[in-house]
């Protein structure tokens, strides 16, 4: 007799399928947040960058979104590696020597912390795999 589980078998289509829209997704978040991650706001003088925070949680957001959403750390490695492809190619100088992502603090930070955040996020155990505790036994003896 076979045992049927809960969750249905997922196709080797729909895991391709799964990947390729996470890496697109990396790709688009890692693109857009290259692009704005210069944007500042200056209140009483000290500029704000609303655009590096904004960029930094929209890959927290997306990496650990995706990191929850599945169980495999594949799509979630996908979407990292979709951000990161995304920076270093706009880090690298165009042909006629111009760089979208610029050698200054902000820029810095958006190079590293995308890569930290995806170490973070991948590396983050799976607590749902884990059994639960049991609990103590008691001794009734007198």
């Amino acid at each position: 007799m076979s045992e049927q589980t809960d969750s249905p078998r997922v196709g080797v289509g729909s895991r391709i399928l799964e990947g390729g829209a996470a890496l697109l997704l990396g790709l688009v978040v890692g693109v857009i947040g290259t692009f704005g991650h210069q944007l500042t706001f200056t209140e009483f003088g000290f500029p704000l960058p609303i655009g590096l925070v904004a960029g930094l949680a929209a890959v927290i957001c997306l990496l650990g979104g995706i990191r929850l959403a599945f169980e495999s750390r594949w799509y979630s490695g996908l979407a990292a590696l979709g951000v990161v492809v995304a920076i270093g190619v706009f880090a690298l100088p165009s042909a006629n020597g111009s760089v979208v992502l610029p050698d200054n603090p902000a820029g810095i930070v958006w190079t590293i912390g995308p890569t930290l955040v995806a170490a973070v996020v991948l590396a983050w155990p799976d607590f749902s795999a884990r059994p639960a505790p049991r609990p103590p036994v008691r001794n009734d003896r007198g």
